[in-house]
């Protein structure tokens, strides 16, 4: 829209038209990129004139095509107001050049809910958007605050849109309690009725009542008196939708006739009846029905054109109904429009509502033609107004019934009405206490009290005092009141009422007090006490014995003489605020003792409010979790390690498919090979790397406890010995060797040669941590006995164990590092003086036979590694021989299955070199149909046990279903699945591990075919 001076000075002339004829704000003209162009105010200091609105939605509407009412706080003025937007367009163009927007006041609106709520105590009155947020209210201090909690997200949403300004729109508190009762942060409850506003949807008009208002009679929602407000809204908007769209299609533009502006306000106003929450209908003076809306299918359960005749059938048998239909006549025949009524009716399907009818006459030439009105729902009001009754009826109860006593005077300070319980405090009847005044009830010393209180009705409307009065058999009895004075709207007394407190409860109380200061005094956490400014008050024994503090030392200082510097500044601030806000703070915090010594304490700090909701002191309750903290490291490590066990176990099974692959052609290679060539000298090696790298693997699986182990009663002392021995030739004379090892140590069940790396690890880096300034080596061996204080891990068990000690007087470790000695690859040393497996091997071997490692060391003394093994008690040593035989081959049929090629080809040729006439195959499924066509064909099926669709472990069971008595070799890798006991008791008859030799591999074949 690019305007001449010509336009502009003819839209200034219709701006103004509209501020004077819609009693407008301002009214402006925007082109389709936000800019304004016009504006009625544009004389203004203020003027709108060059500013930028296009992020306000209520352009982003109509520069679309879409009209829009929108009510919003203005972006320029400050000001409140309902916003009336239309697309401009040029003639014989589609799509908006600009945006006509005017504006108009709601103050004169909100001063209707402010006077509303004058007649209302305990009642508010206001309305909000979609979100929440206060627009306009009878409490000032909501507006543009939010009724509910409204997430960060949407906050930014609704800043973006600058409708409420810039915010912080602050949540009031309210929480839905039940649909129709809210609760503020305070605790008072609320009712809560809403009525939508039609014209902009999402929007509401709340009325909220105080349920403590509520007193002799239930309170009349004021959402009635809302409805108005809301028709003012709508009349506002649609007077200027009206001469807005007419004027600006007109003079503006000249797009549209007038004609079609009359059609869309019409078919405007039908789309406002059609999705009004109301039901429209009209009746001729025989109360025929002639129209119905369509609301009849929410209200009746049918359509409207089915109403029409059953309309008769819609009312009850409430007698309320018939005040209504008198009303309806009386309309009829006066031509006078009749206040509201309310009716009880029934749909088709049985269900009852209450709905509240607006009707108005349409009279012609003084005579009543018909009757047009509205029905709105208001069976949910209704229910409110019940529950409200029910809630009168139950507080009437509860005073009825409350060991309380309940007195309640009139102005003149006479009794009107007392409760059970205040006639048994005292002893009379009811009627004996009707009539008489308090003073009636006391003996001269307590007038005077009574005296001292009226005297301060006027400042204190509450009070609350000891007193004593008489019984009626002349008895004291010592009682506490909580006086309340009532007053109406005019602030004139109206009575007072009061609880009475038999004080005997309140001794009770006392004892109980008494009580929990023994118990505070004798409670094994430390518990202390400040004033609001954080003074020490009081401190319990626990504290003293904790930190180290007496209680005359503690006392008058503040708790920072506990702080240890491992919280920064923002720890304490956000602690502070916690508190600041009346909430309890709970964390884990790291005190300092007298002594210097530090402490993790778990703690709760609370603070204590009085009546008024001040904060009078804090109390500060701690336990010293120290050692707790320590068992939850040792756990995390616990778990590290398995979980780095479980991850060398994975990278295991693959490595050895391929180390197997390896060494097996190398192997082919090597018989192919003549001895004595290059080519025979460089395949030599290539399979030795192979043999080191399968050591190398079973070290890993070592570490992981996931290896085989051919455990037996053992003594240790000897295989101990043996590696001191070997050991001591490598060292320097530099460092000294000392050693205790006793031989009444019992049993392990162990393996020789993991106790034997074990000891070796353990010695070579203490060697390591000696090499260069020498010292001495302790090692000792001793039998000991381990109860549960002394036990660590939760998997031993208190009893006997054999504890090997390697200590060293070297550099030591340093503390950030202890934790992760145990690591697989973790080292300090030189790069050429170890792969950092030996602890992780040594952690492996003792944690799977039952035991524990621990280590102490300090930087500069050395260190000492203490290993625990279980002792045994019932079986001898068994000694193991071995026998070497010569590899053998064979004339068999072997079935060989594995899911990787290279290795069936390795495989089938070293088995045909054999001897063996191999059928292979690279699919367990394959196998499996092959070997049922053929069951008798083969005389051994080896089998790898990682295979896609059907697992080695899972072709076995089937082939042996097919043929019980068929011989079996598993080859893992690794599985968890799978062991030699385990393959063994499934029936299985050979069990190997990969990488395999040729060797190997022929001599478990003759193995199980010679014992089949």
């Amino acid at each position: 829209m690019t305007p001449t001076q010509e336009k502009l000075a003819k839209a200034n002339f219709i701006l103004d038209h509209f501020q004077v004829a819609l009693d407008a704000s301002v009214s402006y003209v925007m082109d389709r990129e936000g800019l304004t162009l016009s504006s009625s105010n544009r004389n203004a200091p203020n003027s709108f004139v060059g500013k930028n609105y296009s992020f306000c939605p209520y352009f982003q509407q109509a520069i679309h095509g879409n009209p829009s009412v929108y009510m919003a706080l203005g972006v320029t003025s400050k000001k409140r107001g309902v916003y009336y937007s239309h697309p401009v367009y040029e003639k014989g163009q589609n799509s908006p050049i600009g945006v006509v927007v005017v504006k108009a006041s709601v103050e004169h609106i909100e001063k209707e809910l402010v006077a509303l709520q004058r007649h209302a105590h305990g009642e508010n009155i206001l309305i909000a958007d979609p979100q929440g947020i206060v627009f306009m209210s009878s409490h000032k201090e909501w507006r543009y605050q939010s009724l509910w909690e409204i997430s960060d997200e949407k906050l930014s949403e609704i800043s973006k849109t600058k409708q409420f300004g810039n915010g912080p729109w602050n949540w009031i508190g309210f929480k839905m309690k039940t649909r129709n009762r809210v609760v503020d942060p305070s605790g008072d409850e609320y009712m809560i009725y809403q009525k939508k506003i039609d014209i902009l949807p999402g929007w509401n008009a709340i009325h909220l009542i105080k349920l403590k208002s509520i007193s002799e009679s239930i309170s009349a929602p004021l959402i009635k008196t809302i409805g108005y407000i809301t028709l003012a809204l709508c009349v506002l908007i649609g007077i200027s939708v009206l001469i807005m769209y007419k004027m600006a299609s007109y003079d503006i533009v000249k797009r549209k006739q007038s004609q079609e502006a009359l059609q869309k306000s019409e078919e405007k106003l039908r789309n406002i009846v059609e999705h009004s929450s109301n039901l429209f209908y009209s009746h001729d003076t025989e109360h025929k029905l002639t129209y119905l809306s369509p609301q009849t299918r929410d209200f009746f359960d049918c359509e409207p054109e089915q109403a029409l005749v059953l309309w008769t059938e819609f009312a009850t048998d409430n007698p309320i109904n018939q005040i209504g239909f008198e009303l309806a006549e009386k309309a009829i025949q006066t031509g006078e429009m009749q206040p509201s009524y309310e009716l009880e009716l029934v749909g088709v399907k049985g269900r009852k509502i209450w709905v509240e009818v607006h009707e108005a006459p349409v009279v012609r030439d003084g005579q009543t033609v018909a009757i047009v009105g509205a029905l709105t729902d208001i069976t949910e009001r209704k229910q409110a107004e019940k529950s409200l009754r029910e809630s009168e009826t139950k507080y009437r109860t509860l005073l009825e019934t409350t060991s309380e006593g309940y007195w309640l005077l009139n102005p003149e300070r006479k009794t009107i009405e007392v409760n059970e319980s205040l006639c048994e405090m005292l002893g009379y009847r009811e009627d004996e206490m009707l009539g008489k005044k308090p003073f009636e009830f006391a003996d001269d010393e307590n007038r005077k009290i009574f005296n001292e209180q009226i005297s301060k009705i006027s400042t204190s409307p509450h009070r609350s005092y000891e007193i004593t009065l008489k019984k009626k058999n002349g008895q004291d009895l010592q009682t506490y009141f909580n006086a309340t004075t009532i007053r109406d709207e005019s602030g004139l007394e109206k009575g007072s009422f009061v609880f009475v407190t038999n004080t005997t409860q309140r001794k009770k109380a006392e004892e109980e007090r008494n009580s929990l200061a023994i118990a505070i005094e004798q409670a094994a956490e430390s518990v202390f006490i400040t004033d609001r400014d954080q003074m020490i008050q009081y401190v319990n024994p626990a504290f003293e014995r904790l930190t180290g503090y007496r209680r005359k030392d503690a006392i008058g200082k503040t708790p920072r003489i506990l702080e240890s510097g491992k919280q920064g500044a923002l720890f304490y601030k956000q602690m502070e605020d916690i508190l600041a806000r009346g909430n309890a703070w709970h964390g884990r915090i790291v005190n300092r003792k007298k002594d210097g010594s530090l402490y993790e304490a778990d703690a709760t700090i609370s603070p204590v409010l009085d009546k008024s909701g001040k904060i009078t002191n804090f109390v500060y309750i701690k336990r010293d979790i120290t050692n707790e903290i320590e068992l939850e490291r040792r756990l995390f490590q616990a778990q590290k390690m398995e979980s780095i066990g479980t991850l060398a176990g994975g990278i295991a099974h693959d490595f050895n498919n391929i180390l197997f692959s390896l060494s097996g052609y190398t192997e082919l290679a090597l018989d192919d090979a003549e001895r004595g060539t290059p080519l025979h000298d460089n395949l030599q090696e290539v399979l030795i790397a192979a043999h080191r790298a399968g050591d190398l693997v079973k070290q890993i699986l070592t570490f992981s406890r996931q290896v085989d182990q051919k455990l037996k009663p053992l003594k240790i002392k000897m295989v101990i010995r043996e590696a001191l021995k070997l050991i001591r030739s490598s060292l320097p004379s530099t460092i000294e060797i000392n050693q205790n090892i006793s031989n009444t140590c019992g049993l392990v069940m162990a393996d020789a040669t993991q106790i034997h790396q074990v000891a070796m690890n353990l010695l070579t880096n203490a060697f390591h941590a000696m090499e260069d300034q020498g010292g001495k080596l302790e090692v000792t061996l001793k039998e000991i006995n381990l109860d549960m204080d002394d036990l660590k891990d939760p998997a031993m068990l208190p009893g006997s164990y054999v504890c090997l000690t390697v200590a060293d007087t070297g550099a030591g470790i340093e503390k950030p590092i202890i934790d992760r000695i145990f690591e697989p690859y973790f080292s300090t040393k030189e790069k050429d003086k170890g792969t950092g497996l030996g602890l992780a091997m040594v952690h492996g071997i003792v944690k799977s036979y039952g035991g524990d490692i621990r280590v102490y060391s300090e930087p500069g003394k050395g260190s000492a590694f203490h290993v625990y093994l279980p002792v045994i008690q019932t079986r001898a040593e068994t000694k193991e021989t071995r026998v070497i035989s010569p590899v053998e081959g064979g004339k068999e049929r072997i079935f060989l299955v594995d899911d990787e090629e290279q290795i069936v080809r390795m495989s089938q040729q070293m088995l045909e070199r054999l001897g063996y006439h191999v059928t292979a195959r690279t699919s367990s499924i394959e196998t499996l149909e092959a070997f049922r066509a053929a069951p008798h064909k083969f005389d051994l099926v080896i089998t790898d046990t990682t295979m896609p669709n059907m697992t080695g472990i899972e072709l076995a069971r089937k082939l042996m279903e097919i043929r019980s008595d068929i011989p079996i070799i598993i080859c893992t890798g690794f599985s968890e699945k799978i062991s030699a006991d385990k393959a063994t008791a499934m029936g299985i008859r050979g069990y190997v591990m990969k990488p395999i030799v040729k060797s190997e591999l022929a001599k478990k074949i003759r193995e199980v075919l010679d014992n089949s």
